[in-house]
């Protein structure tokens, strides 16, 4: 049909809008991605916070990846959840995406010249939401359960850290975080490994 015989109709509605069987796409499930980019930066984060890294690795090499892969990817895995309609992702991504970007621009242009107590405040805020997200996680698996709950010890443990002004309390805080990271790799594997392969091959709880 040419372009004036279209025009001749101008009533006849497009196939698209005709058409009342189109099936709306389907939405890959963000978990993996969403955990994966919990579980990176706060693996580098933990090295540092442990003492094995320098601290000048917070600018060179924590900050960018924090601000791209922890806080913009976990933010877009955030909405995703939003779109499936699932709250805990919802809220649990969404969350630590801003603690990303939040941190990244903190250690990068405010940390210098912030108080002890600013900085244990900045963490304290974190431990109440995430024991909230461990809680509800309860009812999720057991692996983001336990991801949820050791993170929310290590961020208490860096907060009485950063209050006393401790290296010592801070590097214990350090390796808790980084058992936290393992467990979210752990289970963003699992998702990803199980999805792929449409079976159960790595457990994310006891059957």
């Amino acid at each position: 049909m040419d372009v004036a015989n279209q025009l001749d109709h101008p009533t006849r509605a497009p196939m698209a809008t005709r058409d009342a069987t189109v099936t709306p796409a389907t939405i890959a499930d963000p978990t993996a991605l969403g955990l994966a980019s919990f579980a990176g930066p706060a693996l580098l984060l933990s090295f540092v916070n442990a003492g094995v890294l320098d601290t000048s690795a917070l600018v060179a090499a924590i900050v960018p990846i924090g601000m791209f892969y922890g806080g913009l990817i976990q933010i877009l895995a955030g909405m995703l959840e939003f779109r499936r309609g699932n709250t805990f992702g919802t809220v649990a991504f969404g969350t630590y995406g801003a603690f990303w970007l939040s941190f990244a621009a903190y250690t990068r242009w405010f940390s210098t010249n912030a108080s002890a107590a600013a900085t244990a405040m900045f963490i304290l805020m974190f431990v109440l939401i995430t024991a909230s997200l461990a809680v509800a996680a309860i009812r999720v698996n057991l692996a983001i359960c336990l991801a949820f709950t050791v993170q929310t010890l290590s961020f208490a443990v860096l907060t009485i850290a950063s209050f006393r002004s401790s290296q010592e309390i801070q590097h214990i805080g350090g390796w808790i975080e980084l058992v936290a990271a393992i467990i979210a790799l752990y289970a963003a594997a699992a998702i990803l490994i199980n999805a792929t392969w449409q079976r159960t091959v790595l457990p994310l709880s006891p059957r």
